[in-house]
């Protein structure tokens, strides 16, 4: 099964299918504070259901994110979340070590 990696085609200039096996072996992206992804939500003056359009996600992810119900996602998510508030990915993910998954 193949699935449209949601940051990559953007960082990449192109579309990127990704086999769904392929996006387990990337590492997963912990949210370093809830906090300041907050921050920079409400600092661009939009909703979350604007960042989640802008990201090309659901609003329940960037929800779950902002409330802290979570504080990982995959490495696509956290590279369109990043660019839907503009700002660098390393702001607001690092990558959790292999061992911690």
């Amino acid at each position: 099964m193949w699935r449209e990696a949601p940051g990559l085609p953007h960082l990449l200039g192109t579309h990127l299918l990704l086999p769904v096996k392929v996006e387990r072996w990337l590492p997963a992206m912990r949210l370093r504070n809830r906090l300041v992804l907050d921050a920079f939500v409400q600092n661009m003056g939009v909703s979350e259901r604007e960042v989640a359009r802008r990201a090309g996600l659901s609003h329940s992810t960037i929800n779950h994110l902002v409330s802290g119900r979570r504080n990982a996602c995959a490495l696509s998510t956290a590279i369109a979340i990043a660019r839907a508030v503009r700002c660098p990915i390393g702001l607001l993910f690092i990558a959790e070590r292999a061992e911690e998954q």
